[in-house]
């Protein structure tokens, strides 16, 4: 009776501790992050198709390697996590604006602006130079190099932004892109589409 107790027992702890070898490898799959080639009409920097004039397969080989530190260093900011940097551009653009986008597996917390938060008005100007706004789960901070001025009556073209730095952030991911577009819509959205790609 003892002995076949101790099997049970046996068997039982086995299967217990495969059940847990296995669900710590979906947590650890779960927890992988990969940018695509491709999202939203966007093309990375270090694939084939993402300028007209192909740079040399060397300047693409350098530049993988500094995302791979930047990621690197990401994931020892959150303590190991999964992470995947890389640079994106429309390949249909003339100007072709780099737009960098990072992915972490790992809750970052709010965006919080690097000087802090100012009174516009205080340093004579009708918006903040750095703004922090949020729309659905994206949040944003908005940088203008020149805002316009207080009393003025400025066009909306003077209060667009010079560059952007959003995020969405919960449930064990970060998306955050940097851009230098004027366009606050464009850059939510795609954080939304990488969301969805990554989710």
């Amino acid at each position: 009776m003892r002995s076949r107790n101790f099997v049970i027992g046996l068997v039982s702890s086995v299967v217990v501790l495969a059940a847990a070898i296995g669900l710590l490898a979906l947590v650890r799959a779960g927890d992988d992050v990969e940018l695509p080639d491709r999202v939203d009409g966007l093309v990375a920097t270090d694939v084939d198709g993402a300028f007209s004039v192909e740079p040399p397969p060397e300047a693409i080989a350098r530049q993988r390697e500094a995302l791979d530190v930047n990621s690197e260093g990401w994931s020892e900011v959150f303590d190991g996590a999964a992470a995947d940097s890389r640079t994106y551009v429309d390949p249909e653009a003339q100007d072709q604006q780099p737009i960098g986008v990072l992915a972490v597996a790992a809750d970052a917390g709010p965006l919080i602006p690097e000087p802090g938060f100012v009174d516009a008005e205080q340093l004579g100007f009708a918006l903040p130079q750095v703004e922090r706004t949020t729309d659905g789960d994206v949040e944003c901070l908005l940088t203008r190099n020149l805002p316009p001025r207080a009393g003025t009556d400025y066009q909306p073209d003077q209060a667009a932004p010079d560059a952007h730095l959003c995020q969405r952030t919960g449930g064990g991911l970060t998306v955050r892109v940097r851009s230098t577009s004027s366009d606050t819509d464009a850059v939510v959205d795609l954080v939304d589409a990488l969301w969805d790609e990554l989710g």
